[in-house]
């Protein structure tokens, strides 16, 4: 791309974020200082605020635009597959290694890796990621020959770092490398400006991605959405705007149909997953592949989830 079109795409990816604040502008504006250069970012704030978003930007208004973006969570992955997934294998390193595989450090190289839920990492695990980090070169499991590679890192936490290390949990070392440029994504408690935009630009999508009618937000919904804490950020925005727009009768959807009294009376997570579970069972007449789809999850999980909540 030529320089004024890589000055205008850049500006565009503005549009990933659907809401406006100054807080959230402040976020871009140190993001696009940092992304200039290849100083390691750490993303921090609490879970469901959209990190993983933040981090992209940061990939796309890099010189690594075009490279890829790769993504890994540390608390989904099991502690002993965590290094192969990191950094792949030989044939032959262990009973199943039938084939050498890359690992996402090589599947990253001249891109970006993201490592999300960072203080989830076992200790063992951050000495070798420190390494990398220091000598730019990884080893797979089972090899001898060092791996050249050019890899910009951002990571992620939701966790008190700084306890983690005075714990013993997490090494000051490797943290100190991570976080060059620290960024702290505040609350969407604390950016209430954007909830609004944010809400209406997912009910677009919404109703897109399920071929409905366009509905829209009554103002008694929109002061309910907005007046809410939001404790699971804009995760829960989203959640809870996608669960009205399937499940409201009407174009215009009402403070009710939002369901945040139930969220309001700290009913568990577990509650609210059932309860949202049989409402749409209920609403797709019973069809697991609607009700699968409609929840973003496979008919595997969803048969899952049934067996466990004996629904």
């Amino acid at each position: 791309l030529v320089k004024s079109e890589r000055r205008k795409q850049g500006s565009d990816r503005r549009k990933h974020f659907y809401g406006h604040s100054e807080k959230l502008e402040k976020i871009l504006n140190l993001i696009e200082k940092a992304a200039k250069t290849d100083a390691s970012v750490m993303l921090l704030g609490e879970s469901g605020v959209g990190k993983e978003l933040f981090a992209k930007e940061v990939h796309y208004l890099s010189p690594r635009y075009a490279q890829p973006f790769i993504p890994i969570n540390m608390a989904a992955i099991p502690d002993n597959l965590l290094e192969s997934e990191l950094f792949g294998y030989e044939k032959g390193a262990f009973t199943d290694a039938t084939s050498m595989k890359k690992g996402l450090f090589e599947t990253a190289n001249k891109g970006t890796l993201f490592l999300d839920e960072i203080g989830e990492m076992p200790l063992a695990l951050q000495a070798k990621l420190l390494r990398v980090l220091q000598e730019h070169e990884i080893y797979r499991v089972g090899g001898t020959k060092p791996i050249k590679i050019d890899v910009r890192i951002v990571s992620a936490t939701n966790a008190n770092i700084l306890e983690q290390i005075e714990n013993k949990e997490f090494r000051e070392d490797l943290y100190y490398r991570l976080n060059t440029i620290p960024v702290k994504i505040p609350p969407l408690r604390e950016r209430k400006e954007e909830i609004e935009d944010i809400a209406k630009e997912w009910l677009f999508k919404v109703c897109r991605k399920y071929d409905f009618a366009y509905k829209s937000l009554s103002d008694d919904a929109l002061k309910a959405l907005h007046d809410y804490d939001w404790p699971g950020n804009v995760r829960e925005l989203l959640s809870v705007v996608e669960r009205a727009t399937i499940l409201s009768d009407n174009d215009l959807i009402e403070e009710v149909d939002l369901f945040l009294e139930s969220r309001k009376c700290q009913k568990s997570i577990k509650d609210l997953e059932k309860e949202l579970i049989m409402e749409l069972l209920k609403d797709f007449d019973n069809d697991l592949d609607k009700s699968a789809k409609a929840l973003g999850i496979s008919r595997t999980d969803l048969n899952k989830k049934i067996d466990k909540y004996k629904i």
